[in-house]
C-alpha cells in the first residue's frame, strides 16, 4: 500500500504560528534603542569584536554577575552587522520569537499527543501572547528568547533520542543543552526538571520504546561540567543579587503575589507592566483564596491520573512556571519576562480544553468563540504594543501614569532627559528613583543613578553636591563601574584645575577606556604638568579610540607635543 502524501493544509499548518508571529511583531522592527539597550548594545558592554568573540565564553556579561554568551554572541553578531541601526537588532529579535513559535510544537509532542490543528492552536497562542511584548521588544531580553528555544529543543531531542536511539539525535539534545546553558541560567533548572519529568512519565506509562544511549547522560554530564567551570571562570561569585530581608508572613505573601501575578499575565490578552517591583507584606485574603483555588484546579486534573494530557501539562505548566516563585533572589522580582516560556503549556492545555468541549454544542461554541476572542485580541494589543519601543518616553511614562513610584522609570527617565539636555527634568526623576522604597521590592541600579545625578548637578553649576553624589556611587557600585565613576570625579576635579587629581583618577585605566574622552582628559592634565611622554602616550589611547573624523585632529596634537 503507498502512503498518501500529506495534504496542502498539513503542510501549512506548522507553517501558520511562524508567519503570525512576523506579522504581529513587524510593529516591533522600526523602533529605537530603549532601557538596557543602552548599555549593553549602544555603549557595547555585552558587544565583543568578531576576532574577539570567543571570549564571550569566558566572561561575564557586561557589568553583570550573570554569564550569558550566547546573548553576547547574538548583540555582538547584529553589532557588526547593523551597528547602531536599530531596527536590524529588533529584527533578530522578531525572528528568534518566530523560531521558539516553530519549536514549541515539537516540545509539546514530547509530553503530550495532539492533532495538527490543535499543535497549530497551541503554537499560535505562543506567537501572539502578549508575554512576548517585553521579550521581543526588549534587545537586552534577546537572552529569554534564546534559553526559551534551546529549552525546548533540548527537551524534544532528548524525547527523540530516548524514542529512537539515533545517535544525531542524542547529539542535537546535547548541544542543545549547551546552548541553553550558555543562554541563561535558567536553564541549569527548567532543563533537567523537564528531562526528569519526561523520563518519569515514560517510566509510569512503562514505555518500552525507549532506548538505551549510554553516553548521552555523560554528554549531559560533560556539558554541565563545562557550564559551570566557565561561569565559575568568568563570573568568581556565587550569585551578586541578595535576598530582601523578609519577615515569614512577608516572604509568604510576596511569592504569593508573584504567582497570581503570573497567573493573570498568563491569562490576560492584554500586555503586561514591565514594573517589577513587589509588595511586601503578609499575604492577603484575595491572593491567597487565588492560589488555592488554581492548586485544588491542578490536583483534580493529577487525580485523574498523572498520564493524563491534561495531568502532563500541568505539571510541564508548574516547572515552566517556577522561576515565579523567586526562590533564588533576582534583581528584577516582578518582571513578567520569568513567565514567557509557560506560554507553551499554556496553549496546549487550551487546545485540549477546545477538544474537551468539542460536540457538545452550545458549550463547544462558546469555548470556539472565546478562544478565537482571545487570540484576536492578544494579537492586536500585542501589535500595538510595538510603538512603545520607540524611546524611554515612551516605554516608561505609561508606567508612571500606573505607579508614580516605580523607581526603575525614574532613573530611565531621569538618564534619557539628561542625554536631551533637560538637567532640571533629569534632576526631578533621579532623586525620585533614589527615594527609599521600603514597602516594596523594587530593583534601581544605585550606584549609575547617582553618577548620573551627579552629571544633572554639574550640568547646572552645583559642582559640589556633584562630587558628594560620586562619592555615594563609589559606594553601592561593582568594582565594573569604578572606570565610569572616576572619569566622571576628573571631570568635576579638571573643571577645579586639580591636574594632580585628573592624573590619579584616570592614569590606571589608561589603555581600557573604549571611547577617547577620558584618554584625552588625561593627556590635557599631564601636559599641564610637564609629563609629554606620557601625554603622549595618553594621546596614542584616544587616537586608537576616537572615531574616524577625530583622529586627525588628535594626532596633530600628539605630534605637537612630541616636537617641544
Amino acid at each position: 500500500m503507498t502512503k498518501r502524501a500529506p495534504s496542502a493544509t498539513a503542510l501549512a499548518l506548522p507553517l501558520l504560528p511562524p508567519l503570525v508571529a512576523l506579522l504581529v511583531h513587524a510593529s516591533y522592527v522600526p523602533r529605537g534603542f530603549t532601557w538596557l539597550d543602552h548599555g549593553d548594545v549602544v555603549a557595547g558592554r555585552a558587544v565583543l569584536p568578531l576576532a574577539r568573540l570567543h571570549e564571550a565564553f569566558f566572561m561575564r556579561m557586561g557589568d553583570t554577575g550573570f554569564f550569558r554568551p550566547m546573548a553576547v554572541v547574538v548583540h555582538s553578531l547584529d553589532r557588526a552587522v547593523y551597528s547602531t541601526w536599530a531596527p536590524g537588532h529588533h529584527l533578530t529579535s522578531v525572528l528568534l520569537h518566530a523560531l521558539v513559535v516553530a519549536a514549541a510544537p515539537f516540545f509539546l509532542r514530547a509530553f503530550v499527543r495532539l492533532s495538527a490543528v490543535e499543535e497549530c492552536l497551541a503554537a499560535l497562542v505562543v506567537a501572539v501572547h502578549p508575554l512576548s511584548w517585553l521579550v521581543v521588544g526588549g534587545l537586552t531580553y534577546q537572552q529569554e528568547l534564546l534559553v526559551t528555544l534551546f529549552t525546548m529543543t533540548a527537551v524534544a531531542a532528548h524525547a527523540w533520542a530516548r524514542q529512537s536511539g539515533r545517535p544525531a539525535a542524542a547529539a542535537a539534545a546535547a548541544t542543545s543543552v549547551a546552548l541553553a546553558f550558555f543562554s541563561k541560567e535558567t536553564a541549569l533548572f527548567w532543563i533537567p526538571a523537564l528531562i526528569a519529568l519526561w523520563e518519569w512519565l515514560a517510566f509510569r506509562t512503562r514505555d518500552s520504546s525507549r532506548q538505551r544511549i549510554p553516553w548521552l547522560w555523560a554528554a549531559y554530564a560533560i556539558v554541565v561540567a563545562l557550564s559551570l567551570a566557565a561561569r565559575a571562570h568568568a563570573v568568581p561569585e556565587v550569585w551578586r543579587t541578595a535576598a530582601a530581608a523578609l519577615s515569614t508572613p512577608e516572604w509568604i505573601g510576596v511569592r504569593l503575589r508573584a504567582i497570581v501575578r503570573s497567573l493573570a499575565e498568563l491569562l490576560s490578552p492584554v500586555p503586561p507592566s514591565i514594573n517589577d517591583s513587589a509588595i511586601i507584606g503578609a499575604p492577603g485574603l484575595v491572593e491567597s483564596a487565588v492560589v488555592l483555588t488554581v492548586a485544588a484546579g491542578a490536583l483534580l486534573v493529577l487525580r485523574r491520573g498523572v498520564t493524563s494530557p491534561a495531568a502532563r501539562l500541568v505539571l510541564v505548566l508548574a516547572v515552566t512556571l517556577a522561576p515565579a516563585l523567586r526562590l533564588v533572589p533576582v534583581s528584577r522580582f516582578g518582571s513578567p519576562h520569568y513567565t514567557f516560556p509557560a506560554t507553551a503549556a499554556l496553549g496546549a492545555l487550551a487546545a485540549l480544553a477546545l477538544r474537551a468541549a468539542r460536540g457538545s454544542g452550545a458549550p463547544w461554541r462558546l469555548a470556539g468563540g472565546a478562544a478565537v476572542a482571545w487570540l484576536l485580541v492578544a494579537a492586536g494589543l500585542t501589535a500595538a504594543g510595538g510603538v512603545r519601543f520607540t524611546d524611554d518616553v515612551a516605554l516608561f511614562e505609561p508606567e508612571l501614569q500606573r505607579d508614580p513610584g516605580y523607581p526603575e522609570a525614574h532613573a530611565e527617565l531621569g538618564r534619557y532627559q539628561l542625554a536631551a539636555g533637560e538637567a532640571a527634568k533629569a534632576r526631578e526623576h533621579l532623586e525620585k528613583a533614589l527615594e527609599p522604597h521600603d514597602s516594596r521590592i523594587a530593583y534601581v541600579d544605585r550606584s549609575m543613578v547617582h553618577v548620573n545625578l551627579a552629571l544633572a548637578l554639574s550640568a547646572q553649576g552645583r559642582t559640589t553636591e556633584a562630587e558628594r553624589q560620586l562619592a555615594m556611587a563609589r559606594e553601592v557600585a561593582p568594582s565594573s563601574r569604578m572606570p565610569v565613576i572616576d572619569y566622571n570625579q576628573a571631570v568635576l576635579a579638571a573643571r577645579r584645575d586639580r591636574d594632580d587629581e585628573v592624573v590619579r583618577l584616570l592614569a590606571p585605566h589608561d589603555g581600557t577606556w573604549s571611547t577617547h574622552e577620558p584618554s584625552l582628559l588625561l593627556a590635557r592634565a599631564l601636559g599641564r604638568l610637564g609629563r609629554t611622554a606620557e601625554a603622549g602616550r595618553a594621546l596614542e589611547n584616544a587616537e586608537r579610540t576616537a572615531p574616524p573624523d577625530r583622529r586627525a585632529t588628535i594626532a596633530a596634537w600628539r605630534r605637537s607635543l612630541a616636537g617641544r
